[in-house]
């Protein structure tokens, strides 16, 4: 399998639990953890001031990912214990405001505060990430959260899956989402079999109130296969569709 293209930035979900803006609040925002019941590693926040602002930290906590190992079997511990991922927020000096832990198996990436309809929004893109089946690339979904802790969307691309490399709100209340997503090709013009698959790139504006996706740019349909910087045997799934040598 080849990547036609790359999006910059090698950095089925559940409903997360409740997850505040982290905007300063006129009272501080109650600790959601122990209510919770969960357990996230603790963090050291090493800032200049701690008393210049009232400001968190946004966290993409992640643990030992299983399919990690088998993308980097040397680089994983065979035996090492999972650890809770999930988007968090913790003040400067590392107390945990909030964490949204992940149902097994999943990862969450890209957690920042945007904004909708005039009004603060806690994002996240949420799925698979790094499995064999997604070749470096995200197969999830994208979170919009508001302020009153309650899930505003869940947005993907119409018949496809979120890429974990962009999710960007617009003033005009759309989404800009990439996605990728595998298609039959004939690669023998690149010294691959007839009977191929291509890796394509494809770039949609989404409608947040009414999740239609109002259009979809497919790389694949204006870049040649015969453009592209990676070769059939670049592209086993070792996360080389991350690779910055794709056209």
């Amino acid at each position: 399998m080849i990547a036609v293209t790359a999006v910059a930035g090698c950095d089925s979900a559940e409903r997360p639990r409740s997850a505040p803006v982290p905007t300063p609040p006129p009272t501080p925002f109650p600790v959601a953890v122990p209510q919770l019941q969960l357990s996230p590693p603790p963090y050291t926040v090493n800032v200049d001031e701690p008393s210049s602002s009232a400001g968190y930290v946004l966290l993409n906590n992640g643990g030992f990912n299983p399919a990690a190992a088998v993308l980097n079997p040397d680089a994983a511990p065979a035996a090492a214990p999972p650890v809770p991922g999930g988007p968090q927020i913790v003040d400067k000096q590392g107390r945990v405001v909030w964490f949204g832990q992940l149902p097994a198996g999943q990862s969450a990436a890209n957690f920042q505060v945007q904004t909708y309809a005039g009004q603060p929004v806690l994002t996240w893109w949420q799925g698979d990430l790094g499995g064999p089946d997604t070749f470096g690339h995200g197969n999830g979904v994208d979170y919009i959260v508001d302020a009153h802790y309650r899930v505003i969307a869940t947005l993907s691309p119409q018949g496809l899956h979120s890429d974990v490399h962009e999710f960007r709100l617009t003033p005009d209340g759309h989404a800009l989402i990439t996605a990728y997503t595998p298609v039959p090709a004939d690669l023998t013009a690149v010294g691959g079999p007839k009977d191929g698959k291509v890796w394509d790139c494809v770039a949609a504006v989404v409608d947040v109130a009414s999740g239609k996706t109002l259009s979809q740019w497919s790389a694949l349909a204006h870049v040649p296969v015969t453009d592209s910087a990676l070769t059939t045997a670049d592209a086993a799934p070792t996360g080389a569709g991350c690779s910055t040598r794709s056209t």
